[in-house]
């Protein structure tokens, strides 16, 4: 089975018991590491995530997997972990958190790729609203190709 239907499968399947917990299923990722396939769970709540939100998700899922079955059977291993600090930012959802943060979005234009540098103002109508220097850029979703958070230590 193609890796993004068994992402997507997973997604579906498992967001209600995530959010049951408190937190929200943000991604699934399966794919090959150096240890076979893994499905890899990125889970999310405002307060952060312990390793202890990681086992419980983990614990409260498992008996939901071995029903879905995702992989028919193919061997992976499990993972349940935070977003972290450095996760590109990919949805709507990750935007919307992101409202305040210090961004750099890579993104297509006429004259080819351009990179911003900011703070992410605002989310509206499929648009963001970026702070670069002073100056307000409105960028649309469809024009994105990447974003990463500017982590300041």
């Amino acid at each position: 089975m193609e890796s993004k239907k068994i992402e997507e499968n997973v997604l579906q399947h498992l967001t209600p018991i995530v959010e049951n917990l408190g937190f929200e299923l943000v991604e699934v990722k399966y794919e090959q590491t150096e240890n076979g396939m893994t499905l890899t769970l990125f889970i999310h709540k405002t307060e952060g995530i312990s390793l202890a939100d990681c086992e419980l998700v983990a614990k409260a899922i498992d008996e939901s997997l071995d029903i879905l079955n995702p992989t028919k059977d193919a061997p992976y291993n499990l993972n349940v972990s935070s977003l972290g600090l450095d996760r590109p930012i990919k949805t709507l959802k990750d935007f919307l958190r992101s409202i305040g943060r210090n961004l750099e979005i890579s993104i297509n234009t006429p004259k080819g790729e351009k990179t911003l540098t900011g703070i992410l103002k605002s989310v509206e109508d499929n648009t963001l609203i970026i702070n670069e220097k002073g100056k307000f850029v409105t960028v649309d979703f469809k024009d994105v190709i990447k974003t990463l958070p500017i982590i300041k230590f």
